[in-house]
């Protein structure tokens, strides 16, 4: 995925789907030893959630474990987007619509049993 300059990403549709296919499977298998209702006192939080709302999803946590009259940090590390990463996501989306039926497939495959 990367050239001999570590600053630049050679993108290929194929690495970066055998990625998405193996992070698929772990959250498969993470959500078949969790399940969904589980009987433990679980909470579940996103990276998408912290990411995108960070104080108000620290309260949630500090709610969930008591904490309470508790200040909320500044998030230790800033959301980083750059235009690169943007181009990638877009041109990997867009060679998933046309993969479709390959995706679906492959997902459906992934699937922790």
């Amino acid at each position: 995925m990367t050239s001999k300059n570590p600053i630049e990403t050679v993108y290929t549709f194929k690495e970066f789907f055998d990625t998405m296919i193996d992070l698929n499977a772990i959250q498969n298998k993470w959500h078949s030893t969790l399940g969904t209702k589980s009987k433990n006192d679980i909470l579940r939080i996103s990276y998408k959630q912290l990411s995108e709302n960070y104080t108000e999803t620290m309260k949630i946590v500090n709610k969930y474990l008591g904490v309470t009259d508790t200040q909320i940090p500044s998030p230790p590390i800033k959301r980083q987007v750059s235009n690169t990463k943007l181009k990638l996501i877009e041109q990997f989306t867009m060679d998933c619509k046309r993969n479709a039926t390959q995706v679906r497939m492959a997902l459906k495959r992934s699937r922790h049993r």
